[in-house]
């Protein structure tokens, strides 16, 4: 009787050892499972993201080859909206935050010395090739804070890095407009309005 008693024992710890580790498997193996459907969610927000680009890339050269086939013998002009240049003080960032309110992003565009060694670029980016010295730093401006580092700015980022469009002074009115455009796929055919900070250098990283 001790024995059986004993066999008994043991065949119920053994029964509770092995619903245990049965547990642990299915709690992993639904982690790994709803880790796997937030990659796949990612990745096809990503492919979706991707491809409105690229249509949205496709329907702009659709329309700048119409345009160019209408005017082919027209002199060429310079079709795209003004921008002009608001200096703002760096404690005073309230034109910076009612941009951002009316039009979900401010473009702050400073001069290639204030800002960081790693966000410089010894010639201009403008598509295409320019081969002129970058003098000028295109940013986005997603939010403003009230935090006192690093003027409460909060920088539009892709995939964690903050975005940006070194240019020469030529270029400064199409990097303005080509930046708003990457991060929001529509234009500004009212004018774009970039802002900068006269002796504010940007430390951030």
């Amino acid at each position: 009787m001790v024995e059986d008693a004993v066999t008994e024992s043991t065949s119920a710890v053994e029964q509770a050892v092995q619903q245990r580790i049965q547990a642990a498997r299915i709690r992993v193996a639904a982690s790994q499972q709803r880790r796997d459907e937030l990659s796949a969610a990612r990745r096809r927000g990503l492919a979706a993201r991707h491809a409105n680009r690229l249509r949205n890339l496709a329907e702009q050269a659709q329309r700048a080859q119409q345009h160019q086939d209408d005017d082919e013998t027209a002199p060429k002009e310079n079709h795209m909206s003004k921008r002009a240049l608001s200096h703002t003080a760096a404690t005073g960032a309230a034109p910076l935050a009612a941009e951002i309110a009316e039009h979900s992003y401010a473009i702050l565009q400073t001069r290639i010395e204030r800002v960081p060694t790693c966000y410089r670029q010894s010639l201009c980016g403008q598509p295409g090739g320019c081969g002129s010295p970058a003098t000028l730093v295109t940013f986005a401006v997603s939010e403003v804070t009230d935090e006192p580092d690093d003027l409460g700015l909060i920088y539009a980022r892709d995939d964690g890095q903050i975005i940006y469009f070194p240019v020469c002074d030529e270029h400064r009115s199409e990097a303005t407009h080509e930046l708003y455009w990457h991060l929001t796929g529509i234009e500004r055919p009212d004018g774009i309005r970039a802002y900068d900070i006269p002796g504010a250098h940007l430390g951030w990283t």
